[in-house]
């Protein structure tokens, strides 16, 4: 029990310091005073509204667009048709999502490779579901891919038995 009320106290404790850690420059900046020189003399800065050319080299170097390196070799997209493509998206009922599923289906299309989108509503036991789906459609047909993600079930589902040891 006293570990508990400690542990509650020391993230009370921390959240509040986060917040002084927040407000404080605030509040340093808020008390200055807009007229006062002597920060924009100490700091090289010029006058009112005029930016340094140091700042407008810095700007200039970083607005040119660098060359485009291929991160390895290109694909080969006829050895991909026939292939098969099972999407599980976060969420499909919005725009975003349902724009760059479209474009998905449509470079599927042009490559001739089977493209199908799970449909779900952002809930975690759908894209399980998903997953289960996807994993039956491999197993049942040799030229179908699946990217499998890491899981990290194992971890959570032992928790809560944890949590029930040291209660007790």
């Amino acid at each position: 029990m006293k570990k508990q009320i400690l542990s509650a106290l020391c993230v009370r404790l921390r959240r509040q310091l986060a917040v002084v850690a927040v407000l404080l420059p605030l509040a340093l900046a808020a008390c200055s005073s807009p007229g006062d020189s002597s920060s924009a003399s100490s700091s090289g800065g010029s006058e009112k509204g005029e930016v340094s050319q140091a700042a407008t080299d810095t700007v200039e170097k970083f607005k040119a667009v660098g060359d485009f390196v291929s991160p390895g070799p290109a694909v080969d997209v006829a050895s991909l048709a026939g292939k098969s493509v099972f999407v599980i998206p976060l969420l499909t009922t919005n725009d975003y999502n349902i724009q760059i599923n479209a474009a998905m289906e449509r470079v599927a299309e042009l490559a001739d490779v089977d493209f199908e989108v799970y449909t779900n509503e952002g809930q975690p036991n759908q894209w399980v579901a998903g997953m289960n789906q996807a994993s039956r459609r491999a197993s049942m047909s040799s030229s179908s891919a699946v990217a499998r993600t890491p899981a990290r079930w194992s971890r959570r589902s032992r928790r809560p038995a944890r949590r029930a040891s040291r209660s007790s």
